[in-house]
């Protein structure tokens, strides 16, 4: 750089990375060159949000994906659940499925939806392309085999996550499938979150979008808090009685209690609004097992 005549170089933000030496800038302004930093380093830090995590941390960037009518519900009092939002707002979940290392499902909607959770883009059937991780939490090992996950030409690599002692009989028969067995410790009877984004972590998966139902979403924003940032379908649609709520578990007791979300972008696919959020969890108080921080 420095025989190329170059004199100004702009950089937007420095590498988070802890096992990168350093001192870039600091060795070119040495020798006459202008040097800008942090310029635009938000914008830029954004550009990087999964690496930034994981190389800082060793865990993966999480997303947590959900649709929701307007009075926050994922599914009718039946379970219906088909379809929540439009076919613009589907279309763009398979555009962040392609762009993540892996997705994340429990065992209700593993049974209830059956889905493939690949990612198919427009113009390219499906199985081709980037297909992300499956993971999906089953702690008994109690899944059918039937079910679309466990089909390897349906989608990417599937891992089971389990309790720490699943059935032998039962694991080996997944693992003879080409299913990954994950053994982890429980949380609150469900296999630890926190665990599993280690051991992910540790494998270079660098992000994971949760598309879970009501209890996983609790277990991971309000229980182990473990999400970085919520992306929210919300249809103009109302469903009312007793349907699935977007977040279960036994909340909190008081709205001081709750979680806060600061709003970082609303955009519309067709008559869906989605909207990008992150959770503030230094402004929320833990909860405990009543439900009360």
């Amino acid at each position: 750089m420095l025989a190329s005549g170059v004199r100004r170089v702009v950089i937007g933000a420095r590498d988070p990375n802890p096992h990168v030496t350093g001192g870039g800038a600091s060795f070119l302004a040495e020798r006459g060159l202008e040097v800008l930093v942090g310029v635009l380093e938000p914008a830029c830090r954004d550009l990087n949000l999964f690496f930034n995590k994981h190389v800082t941390t060793g865990r993966p960037y999480v997303i947590l994906k959900a649709a929701s009518t307007l009075d926050g519900r994922l599914a009718t009092a039946t379970g219906d659940s088909r379809w929540v939002t439009g076919e613009k707002a589907r279309a763009h979940v398979h555009y962040l499925r392609s762009g993540v290392d892996a997705i994340l499902v429990g065992r209700g909607t593993a049974e209830q939806d059956d889905p493939r959770l690949n990612a198919r883009l427009p113009g390219r059937r499906a199985g081709l392309g980037k297909n992300p991780l499956r993971v999906v939490l089953d702690t008994r090992l109690s899944l059918p085999l039937g079910l679309k996950l466990f089909d390897p030409d349906a989608g990417g690599p599937t891992i089971v996550v389990c309790g720490p002692r699943p059935p032998a009989a039962r694991a080996k028969t997944l693992e003879k499938a080409g299913v990954e067995v994950l053994p982890l410790p429980l949380e609150k009877s469900r296999p630890s979150l926190a665990r599993l984004l280690d051991v992910l972590g540790s494998r270079n998966v660098q992000s994971l979008m949760i598309e879970g139902g009501a209890e996983v979403n609790a277990a991971a924003l309000l229980g182990e808090r473990i999400v970085d940032r919520v992306l929210l379908f919300l249809a103009p649609k109302v469903v009312g009685g007793q349907g699935t709520p977007l977040v279960g578990g036994p909340g909190v007791k008081r709205m001081a209690d709750a979680l806060p979300l600061e709003i970082l972008k609303l955009r519309r696919f067709g008559p869906d609004l989605l909207l990008e959020a992150r959770p503030l969890y230094n402004s929320a108080s833990p909860m405990s097992e009543n439900g009360r921080g």
